[in-house]
């Protein structure tokens, strides 16, 4: 995976990413279930568009453990 240099420190992001803008208006559970296999894969840029004020507060992050993550 390729990365480029985001924000003042530069720190290096992965140029493919995954959104959540369908979380709240969609079929959450399918949406989730993206969120999961991208981890999987890999995947660790996540944009969760908190900061674009479109998404109704509060997002409601899933709270069920993640297949591989680090406790």
């Amino acid at each position: 995976m390729r990365h480029h240099p985001f924000g003042p420190r530069e720190r290096p992001v992965p140029v493919i990413g995954q959104g959540t803008w369908d979380i709240d208006e969609g079929d959450r559970a399918l949406t989730i279930a993206a969120q999961r296999r991208g981890l999987d894969l890999g995947m660790t840029h996540i944009d969760t568009a908190e900061i674009y004020g479109d998404a109704p507060p509060p997002c409601r992050p899933s709270t069920a453990p993640i297949k591989g993550a680090a406790s």
